[in-house]
């Protein structure tokens, strides 16, 4: 799949061959590339999701649980590892910044 700048973009893609494309992060989970599963993740560091329980996560995914909001919590000083198979296909959580870092 070849890609390329959307007219509508809501995040920065930047890949290994130093190009970069502005995107609609839906179409690259509607096109099933929001696999980032082991890369790390700026979840809990630039995004929270603050569950009707009141438990606070590092995104809508939960991948991390940073504590209850009626208790000490704080956000990470550094990316989290994703752990998970795709992204939750919620636009906040695919436009976090990830990094692949082998």
């Amino acid at each position: 799949m070849e890609l390329t700048n959307h007219q509508y973009y809501n995040c920065h893609v930047y890949v290994d061959n130093d190009q970069s494309f502005l995107m609609d992060a839906n179409w690259l989970h509607n096109n099933n590339l929001d696999h980032w599963q082991n890369w790390q993740c700026h979840a809990g560091l630039d995004r929270i999701h603050i569950s009707p329980t009141g438990n606070v996560y590092s995104g809508e995914c939960q991948n991390d649980l940073l504590g209850h909001i009626d208790q000490d919590w704080q956000l990470f000083d550094r990316p989290t590892v994703c752990q998970q198979v795709t992204c939750t296909g919620c636009t906040d959580d695919l436009i976090i910044e990830k990094q692949n870092v082998v």
